[in-house]
This record gives structure tokens, C-alpha cells and sequence, in this order.
């Protein structure tokens, strides 16, 4: 999961109320008022309110919004770390998990691979230095990998919680590893596994639109290939809660779309440009940087992919394919049960540990 640059804008204000100074000259003495009195006590019992705990530890804090030159609050003091598991049997006694391999590293952090000694399974914790992202990102990976649990192609969260010094998301182990690695290996893909892949993608894209969220680092290295053979989106990092009217660069260069770029809002076409990109790798074996439509002649590609890569690297975000049209009922997608794909009935092509026959 390589770095990725992030600018929020959206700046936040707020107004403090003010209490009008009481008269010096004081009325006659009379019975005081019942609701008056009733006021006072709910006002004393709402001073004295004890404030709500965090989703990770320390008190509530709202979103983060941050103005022109990315001022972001301050992050609430670390208090005792507080778990908030998905299931009833998660716990945060680092003692559950042994053999730590680290299978990935980069700004964000480390992720490593770890038996669970209770599960009786592989699975991956991401930590990340409290500082490095903002209290917001860390909510909303978290938050994500909670409602994730509707998709077979997102990755799965075991449970999350912070220390003082670090934040803790303990997922499921995906064996197969990233699409980046796998293309580095084999080289361009055929089109039926390109199709396959393609198809397990936009699912994970249109659920997360679905649920109102952008991912906005859609790239081969942020999808893995699980055990099974089927993909999961992951890392939700640089996420946001917003279909449209969104700002802030975000992503890394080579997938990020051109309205973001420009630095102005967009939408949640951003994706599906980025989506473009990925296709293009997995059907050339080729970087980022040599997707160039006016160069598809020479690479090979069949007719239809290099027609929905075109279609998905449209300029134009609102006539962008993903967001404007059907996706699914593109000629690229034929022969692709959406149902079955869907309910994991169709069998992977390749199924990570098996040998090529």
C-alpha cells in the first residue's frame, strides 16, 4: 500500500453563545419560577455531564475539517486504549497474536502478518504512528472497515483499537498478496482474468459508492488477492463520506483523475478514472505512466477493453463511464453473471498457492 499525498479543504467555524448581562437594579423580591428553577437544574446537569467516550480512546471529537492551508484540530489527549471490537470475541491482548512478519511498510505505517492463537488464522494488523493521519481518517478507515462486512470484495476487519502511540486495525490475511506484486510476476493478464478481476472491482467500487463513501486511492497495490482467489479492495485511508462537492487532492499520482488535479470539487467519477487506470495495467502488464489512449493500438489490446479503458479515462467526469451509463452492461463485461459473481459461485482462474498446470 504505497504513500499517497492528501489535501483537505473545507473550512469550519464556530460561534460561541453569550449570556446578556443582568440588570444592576434589581427587581422586587417575588415567587420564584417553577420552569425557571427547572431551567437552572437542567443547565447545571448538563455542565456536570460526563462527555461521551470515542470510538477509539480520549473524549468525542467532530469530524476534521480543515481550511486553505490544511489547519487540522488537535487531536484529543490519549487516554486508557479502549477496544471496539466488530465481534463479541475480539480483545486487544497483543498476547493472542504471535509470529509477526512484516509483510508491508511505507508513510503510513507497517502491516504484519500475525497468527491468531483464538481464531486459529492468519490475519494482518496495520499500525500506524498517532501524528501520521489525522483522528478523522483513522474514524473513517475504521468506520469503513466495519460496513465493509456487506461486500465479498473489501477487506474484512477483525477489530480496532489505539495506545497512546499507535493505531491498531486487525484484518483478514489476504495470502495472494496485491495485484501490483502479481503483475510484476506474470505481466499482462488474459482477458478472461482481466474480465474476472475487472467485474470483483466494480462491485467493491459500487457498494462503496452505494454506502456513500469515495476511496479516492483506487490502485494495484491497494488490491489483494485472498486466499480463495477473489479480490478485496482495501486500505481506506484517504476515504471520505461525500458523493459530490468534494475537495482536497488525494490518491497517487499516475491514478489520480484530472478534476482532482485541477484542484477543484468533484465527484465520484474520481474512482472509476483511477478504476481505468488498474484495468489498463492488468491488460498490458504495463505501468501507470504509459496509459495513453492514443497509444492502445500498440499495445494489443482486444477491441472491447481498450474501448470501456477509453471510456473510463474520459476528461469529462459527468460523461465518464461508472458514473454516467451502465458499467455492467458494457460488451467488455459479456458473459459475466453478476449474481453469481456476486454470491461467489463463479470459480477464480487463479487461486494463490496452486501451480500452473
Amino acid at each position: 500500500m504505497g504513500s499517497s499525498k492528501k489535501i483537505k479543504e473545507d473550512p469550519n467555524g464556530g460561534k460561541k453563545r453569550s449570556r446578556e448581562a443582568l440588570s444592576s437594579s434589581e427587581p422586587p423580591k417575588k415567587k420564584p419560577c417553577p420552569d425557571r428553577e427547572r431551567g437552572e437544574e437542567a443547565e447545571k446537569a448538563l455542565k456536570n455531564r460526563k462527555r461521551p467516550v470515542s470510538p477509539f480512546t480520549g473524549p468525542s471529537q467532530k469530524r476534521m475539517r480543515c481550511g486553505s492551508k490544511a489547519e487540522e484540530e488537535k487531536e484529543p489527549k490519549p487516554g486508557p486504549s479502549k477496544v471496539t471490537p466488530p465481534d463479541s470475541g475480539a480483545t486487544m491482548n497483543m498476547k493472542r497474536y504471535t509470529g509477526k512478519e512484516v509483510i508491508g511498510s511505507g508513510s503510513f505505517g507497517q502491516v504484519v502478518k500475525v497468527w491468531d492463537v483464538i481464531k486459529k488464522c492468519h490475519i494482518a494488523i496495520k499500525t500506524v504512528p498517532r501524528g501520521k493521519s489525522s483522528w478523522a481518517e483513522m474514524l473513517m478507515e475504521k468506520e469503513i472497515l466495519e460496513i465493509a462486512v456487506g461486500s465479498p470484495f473489501l477487506i474484512h476487519s477483525h477489530l480496532s483499537f489505539a495506545t497512546k502511540k499507535l493505531w491498531y486495525f486487525a484484518m483478514e490475511f489476504a495470502s495472494g498478496g496485491d495485484l501490483l506484486t502479481h503483475l510484476k510476476t506474470s505481466g499482462r493478464l488474459p482477458k478472461s482474468s482481466v474480465k474476472f478481476y475487472a467485474a470483483e472491482i466494480t462491485s467493491a467500487i459500487q457498494f462503496l459508492h452505494g454506502k456513500g463513501y469515495i476511496h479516492r486511492d483506487i490502485k494495484p497495490s491497494n488490491i489483494l488477492i485472498a486466499s480463495s482467489g477473489h479480490v478485496k479492495l482495501a486500505d481506506f485511508g484517504l476515504a471520505e463520506k461525500k458523493t459530490q462537492g468534494i475537495l482536497g487532492k488525494a490518491g497517487t499520482y499516475g491514478y489520480v483523475a484530472p478534476e482532482v488535479l485541477c484542484g477543484g470539487a468533484y465527484n465520484l467519477a474520481a474512482d472509476w478514472y483511477s478504476f481505468g487506470v488498474v484495468v489498463f495495467q492488468l491488460a498490458t502488464g504495463l505501468p501507470s505512466s504509459r496509459c495513453i489512449p492514443s497509444a492502445f493500438p500498440s499495445y494489443g489490446l482486444h477491441r472491447d477493453t481498450a474501448n470501456i479503458i477509453k471510456e473510463l479515462l474520459d476528461d469529462n467526469p459527468n460523461t465518464r463511464l461508472g458514473l454516467n451509463g451502465c458499467i455492467r452492461s458494457h460488451p467488455f463485461f459479456n458473459g459475466i453473471n453478476w449474481e453469481d459473481l456476486e454470491q461467489l459461485r463463479i470459480t477464480p482462474l487463479h487461486i494463490p498457492g496452486e501451480s500452473k498446470s
